[in-house]
C-alpha cells in the first residue's frame, strides 16, 4: 500500500467517524459529477445518499442541479423523506448560489488532478484511487480550509458545530 493509498483510507475513516448520525441542520447540496466511464453510476450513488445523510424516518432538503436522474431517484427512496430544490445550472457560480459549496469542491477537484480536467486523456488506473483522492479533498475542505483566503476564520465543519 502506497502512502497516498494509506492517506486516502485514513481520510475515508475520518469522514465516516465524523459523519453526523442525526438529521442534517443544513440542506444537502449535490451536483452531477459523473465520469465518462461511469455516467450511469450517478443514479446508483444518489440512491445511497439519503440513507448516508439522515436516519430512517427523517426529512432532509436536497439542493441539486437540473439533472433528470435526481427526480427519478429521490422519488423512490422509501426510508427518508426528501424535499428536492432544483437550481438552474445556468445560474452564476458565486457565493450567493445555493450550489456554491459543491461547485467549489468541483473546482478544487478539477484543479488538483489531471484526470478531472475537462477534455483530458489522463485517467486513473484504479477507481479506488479516485475515491481516496476525493476523500482527502473532503477532509481538507471540511476541516482544514478556511472560508476566506485573506482572513483565517472558521472551517465549514467548525461553523456547523457551533
Amino acid at each position: 500500500m502506497t502512502r497516498a493509498e494509506r492517506l486516502g483510507h485514513h481520510a475515508l475513516l475520518f469522514l465516516e467517524k465524523h459523519r453526523p448520525k442525526s438529521t442534517p441542520i443544513e440542506p444537502v447540496v449535490v451536483d452531477g459529477f459523473g465520469s465518462f466511464e461511469f455516467s450511469s453510476a450517478i443514479e446508483y450513488s444518489m440512491v445511497a445518499l439519503p440513507d448516508l445523510a439522515a436516519p430512517p424516518g427523517s426529512q432532509i432538503e436536497i439542493r441539486s442541479a437540473e439533472h433528470p436522474a435526481y427526480r427519478r431517484v429521490w422519488r423512490r427512496v422509501p426510508r427518508v423523506e426528501v424535499r428536492l430544490a432544483v437550481m438552474p445550472s445556468k445560474r452564476v457560480r458565486t457565493t450567493r448560489n445555493p450550489l456554491f459549496r459543491v461547485n467549489r469542491a468541483d473546482l478544487w477537484l478539477r484543479h488538483s488532478g489531471a484526470n478531472h480536467k475537462r477534455e483530458t486523456i489522463a485517467i486513473s488506473k484504479r477507481c479506488a484511487s479516485e475515491v481516496e483522492r476525493c476523500a482527502v479533498l473532503g477532509v481538507y475542505l471540511s476541516y482544514q480550509e478556511s472560508f476566506w483566503e485573506k482572513k483565517l476564520d472558521a472551517t465549514p465543519d467548525s461553523n456547523l458545530a457551533s
